[in-house]
C-alpha cells in the first residue's frame, strides 16, 4: 500500500532510536529486500525537504555502506541509484 505521508519520518528514523538499540536494529534491516523501495524512491525523495534529504544520505551511509557484501547485485544496485537520486535532489553550491 502506497503510504506517502511515512515517508519524511524516514531521515529522522535513527534519531528516535536508543543508541545501545542500534546495534539490534540494523541487524535486523532486510539488506537483501532493499530493491523493493525501487518503485518508490522518486516519491521518498520528493516529500523530503533539503535538510531531510542530507539526513537521509548520511542515514543511508552510516547504516547500509557497513553491509555492501550482504546487498545482492539488484539490492546494491538500487541503493547506488537511491543514493544518487537523492544527491542529484539537494541544491547545487554556488560559489
Amino acid at each position: 500500500m502506497h503510504q506517502p505521508h511515512i515517508y519524511p519520518h524516514f531521515p529522522l528514523l535513527p534519531n528516535g532510536i536508543p543508541l545501545d538499540s542500534l546495534s539490534h536494529f540494523i541487524s535486523c534491516i532486510p539488506f537483501s529486500a532493499l530493491y523493493v523501495l525501487e518503485q518508490n524512491s522518486a516519491a521518498i525523495i520528493s516529500s523530503v525537504n533539503t535538510e531531510d534529504k542530507v539526513h537521509l544520505v548520511t542515514n543511508l551511509h552510516m547504516f547500509i555502506a557497513p553491509h555492501y557484501s550482504k546487498l545482492g547485485g539488484r539490492c546494491l544496485s538500487m541503493y547506488l541509484h537511491f543514493l544518487a537520486a537523492t544527491l542529484n535532489a539537494l541544491p547545487r553550491l554556488r560559489l
